[in-house]
């Protein structure tokens, strides 16, 4: 990953920024976590915070669509980046790792492409 520079983990820096590429590469080591791959296609989660439980959902519903076979995936946005997808999919027996990230148009001068924030 030689086009990625993370300053912070949460996404919510506009200066973690990444190349499509190396968001690639990063779905294809992450899909080999189990748990990475359970906690990313889950609709919703469920944890107690404090005395109290907290829902968690997830914004891709391609997630659940019964017609989406979808292995690992993650949304992001910030007002820098736009929002973002990264998505690896079971399609016609084959794993396709998807990689979408969109600016507004008021930055679209920049040459550099911000990594997808937390979502």
């Amino acid at each position: 990953m030689t086009d990625t520079h993370y300053v912070e983990p949460t996404g919510l820096s506009s200066r973690n920024q990444s190349s499509a590429r190396d968001l690639a590469t990063l779905v294809k080591a992450a899909q080999e976590h189990q748990i990475i791959r359970d906690f990313s296609t889950s609709p919703a989660y469920e944890v107690e915070l404090g005395n109290r439980p907290a829902q968690f959902h997830t914004t891709n519903a391609l997630v659940r669509s019964p017609a989406w076979d979808i292995v690992l995936q993650k949304t992001g946005y910030i007002t820098e980046a736009g929002r973002c997808l990264v998505m690896q999919a079971r399609m016609a027996g084959r794993k396709l790792t998807m990689v979408f990230l969109t600016r507004p148009a008021s930055t679209r001068g920049w040459a550099t492409q911000n990594a997808c924030g937390a979502g």
